[in-house]
């Protein structure tokens, strides 16, 4: 099969450039992209993982920033925010620093999105957490990506709450080898062939 490349939805650094660094530059960030986009990559989406507040408001700018650059237009498609709105049950939050993670908080999102310049695209949330029904019914993003810890019951509401963005789902946070938590939409996953947002399959992006 021929196809161009490669689009990733997640992508949290490259070459050593952490895009969740609070040492982040416009330069570093510029160069770990270009290389990416030389290795078989078409296009992604630069994602941040659960920060403090004040990384998100430096590292959200640098990164919109680049996004609105022609060298990339139509490369970086928005950005992926990975937290702060995960679950904090036992082992939910993997590589994240439970410090920073946060109950979903549609101001912080708001601010988010202007720091980023409008160009979040994309966010993790826990299905269990409170407040995430009214996050996912409110955010108006094209895609909310929801992941999920052992309750299936919130996965239906989100489902349902979801009408004003498309909505994905995938397992980071399943627990492993246990496909009866994917719930009512834990198979769904988004493809932008379908105007509903639904794919054929899939447990996860890559």
């Amino acid at each position: 099969m021929n196809i161009p490349g490669f689009v990733d939805l997640q992508v949290n650094g490259y070459k050593g450039v952490d895009f969740s660094s609070p040492d982040l530059t416009a330069d570093s960030f510029a160069r770990a992209s270009r290389e990416l986009l030389t290795q078989g990559t078409a296009a992604f989406l630069p994602t941040l993982i659960t920060c403090p507040e004040e990384v998100y408001r430096r590292n959200l700018a640098i990164i919109g920033q680049a996004c609105a650059q022609p060298e990339f237009e139509g490369r970086l498609l928005g950005i992926h925010v990975e937290g702060p709105f995960l679950s904090r049950a036992p082992g939910a939050v993997g590589a994240h620093n439970p410090a920073y993670v946060r109950d979903p908080d549609p101001q912080l999102l708001d601010r988010m999105q202007q720091w980023a310049g409008g160009r979040i695209r994309m966010i993790t949330v826990a299905a269990d957490a409170p407040g995430a029904e009214e996050l996912v019914r409110d955010c108006g993003l094209r895609i909310a990506d929801c992941g999920l810890k052992r309750n299936r019951m919130p996965t239906a509401r989100l489902d349902a709450a979801s009408s004003n963005s498309q909505f994905a789902i995938r397992n980071s946070q399943l627990d492993p080898l246990m496909p009866a938590n994917r719930g009512s939409i834990g198979s769904r996953s988004w493809c932008p062939s379908r105007p509903s947002g639904e794919a054929a399959s899939g447990w996860c992006w890559m």
